[in-house]
């Protein structure tokens, strides 16, 4: 991108004027064109004098007659922005300092004499010549370009208040200080900050299937009834189903402990006068619950007392 000349934005030089029917004279596409917020400052052998009237110009005026060269000068304040590199610790590393200054041309006709056409240009040498500016960089690493910041804000400020800038037609304040971050330091921290946020989503993450799964863990150690409660919870089990599902396994493993118990030798179970299934229900209950399905029906006599059914006492 090219940089707009400032404050001098346009030079020409002029022939020497064409003698016309009036006198000598010049044309007026001989003449560059002012825009708005210029002037025309023309070299004459008095020196250079701007044409400040706010009319237009005929080309006979002894001014324009006369003069070598012009110069189209931007008399409305702008600012420059002017850049310069001060060393780091590292060899590899540098920090690039901006610096902002608003400018303003107080005498058009002084200015045109300097030909300041790039204001970035004499200010980049005045900030230059600030030996202990370029030394604050040295003694940090990139990475501490926080604290360069403050180091070359505070000189620069110093520096400009001290010994301010002196273009010869022009008004030069200071407007701002920066230090820029370095492409390769934001790329790095951008990673950095990355890989951070990726590793704390990563642990929350973690974390919850860490709770899940401890939770579930409790489903299944609660058993059967437990998992089956949450799978209809969730809209995986039909409720109907999960009941008649857990009524027949309870059924399963009342009838598995009546056959252990009638699998026992004779002798032992005519030790015992009790009724075999009212201690299987006892068992059962003791393990699983109630029988939901025998709470309204007929159940086995309780027990068998006096010696009937099982041939009586024992002597």
């Amino acid at each position: 991108m090219e940089t707009r000349r400032y404050p001098v934005i346009q030079e020409q030089r002029l022939d020497r004027a064409q003698r016309r029917l009036l006198g000598r004279q010049r044309t007026e596409t001989e003449l560059p064109r002012a825009e708005p917020g210029t002037v025309l400052v023309f070299e004459v052998e008095s020196g250079y004098v701007a044409f400040t009237e706010r009319r237009h110009l005929t080309g006979r005026e002894d001014l324009v007659v006369n003069a070598v060269s012009v110069s189209v000068v931007d008399v409305r304040p702008r600012s420059v922005s002017v850049r310069l590199t001060i060393p780091s610790r590292s060899a590899a590393d540098e920090f690039t300092v901006v610096v902002d200054f608003n400018c303003c041309v107080e005498d058009p006709q002084a200015v045109a004499a300097a030909g300041w056409t790039d204001l970035a240009e004499p200010l980049h040498t005045y900030l230059s010549q600030d030996a202990a500016l370029r030394q604050l960089g040295a003694g940090h690493r990139v990475e501490e370009i926080n604290e360069v910041r403050e180091d070359v804000d505070a000189r620069v400020r110093a520096y400009c208040t001290l010994r301010a800038p002196r273009l010869s037609g022009m008004s030069v304040k200071l407007a701002g200080v920066d230090v820029l971050t370095p492409e390769d330091l934001s790329q790095h921290a951008r990673t950095m900050r990355d890989t951070e946020w990726r590793h704390a989503q990563q642990g929350l993450e973690n974390d919850f299937e860490d709770r899940d799964a401890t939770r579930l863990q409790g489903y299944f150690e609660r058993g059967a009834q437990a998992v089956s409660a949450l799978a209809a919870r969730r809209g995986q089990l039909n409720l109907a189903e999960a009941a008649e599902r857990e009524y027949q396994q309870l059924e399963r493993k009342r009838a598995d402990l009546l056959r252990l118990f009638e699998s026992l030798p004779e002798a032992y179970r005519d030790t015992v006068a009790i009724d075999a299934d009212r201690i299987i229900n006892s068992v059962f209950d003791e393990i699983v619950g109630p029988n939901p399905t025998a709470l309204g029906g007929d159940r086995a006599p309780d027990s068998i007392e006096g010696g009937a059914e099982r041939g009586g006492p024992r002597a």
